[in-house]
């Protein structure tokens, strides 16, 4: 039980890291450089943390079914 939440924690906090870079590339209007690439991280780290999810759901169902044959 422990593994999930350590999980759940490093998701929510590269969420987070992700959504503070998208939010502060935003607020700078002037379309420079940086923070475009301000925004492409946060939308990286996004991705990235659902990466994380849909993985951690397929090595549970993995789990799950190599354990009904024993």
């Amino acid at each position: 039980m422990t593994t999930y939440v350590q999980s759940g924690v490093v998701v929510v906090f590269l969420i987070g890291v992700g959504w503070l870079f998208i939010l502060r590339s935003k607020s700078d209007q002037k379309g420079n450089m940086n923070s475009r690439l301000s925004r492409w991280i946060g939308y990286s780290l996004i991705v990235m943390a659902l990466f994380l999810i849909v993985v951690g759901v397929l090595q549970y169902f993995a789990w799950e079914s190599h354990g009904r044959g024993h």
